[in-house]
């Protein structure tokens, strides 16, 4: 599964501030403050993962103790592995 927009969806853990683009009227010196990450910002794959980790822990998902963007759950029906790279996903369900 691709997450589309996947780094738009993380939430700033800082202050981040950027020349305002052309075309938007501004006085000389001053800047604009981001609220929402955006995919060419340095910080958005961290704070995507971030709060990804922090939603998928409270579905039930723990880490794998062999790799940190292993995710699994156990149910009554089985056992969920979910598997995330950058912003892609697989999920698989084991009986």
């Amino acid at each position: 599964m691709d997450v589309k927009n996947a780094f738009s969806n993380g939430d700033l853990g800082e202050e981040v501030y950027i020349i305002p683009p052309i075309g938007v009227s501004h006085n000389t010196g001053e800047a604009c403050k981001l609220r929402e990450t955006f995919y060419d910002l340095k910080e958005a794959p961290q704070d995507w993962f971030e709060k990804f980790y922090i939603v998928i822990g409270s579905l039930g998902f723990c880490f794998s103790d062999y790799n940190f963007v292993l995710f699994l759950k156990t149910t009554s029906h089985g056992h969920i592995i979910l598997s995330l790279y950058i912003e892609d996903m697989i999920i698989t369900k084991m009986i």
